[in-house]
């Protein structure tokens, strides 16, 4: 099975399990599937995981180089937009 059907097919195993209304457990005993692999996939196509690949980039402005050795970087925090 290629990637893109793989993840069709959960797709559709993860919809049914969240419309069956049984736990996660009495699910995947009932269609014997791998708890283990259910989750995984629940993981992977979790909209948390795949917001946190974003990159974000920031500048850094570096100043006149001192006789240390030490270098210091000082995060603000802010928020994505």
């Amino acid at each position: 099975m290629k990637r893109k059907e793989k993840e069709l097919y959960w797709t559709g195993q993860i919809s049914e399990y969240r419309e069956s209304g049984e736990t996660l457990v009495q699910w995947c005993e009932r269609k014997d599937i791998k708890l283990h692999t259910m989750k995984y996939w629940l993981r992977k196509q979790s909209p948390v995981s795949k917001k946190s690949q974003e990159t974000a980039w920031v500048s850094c402005l570096v100043e006149e180089p001192s006789s240390e050795t030490t270098l210091t970087l000082k995060i603000k925090m802010w928020k994505l937009r």
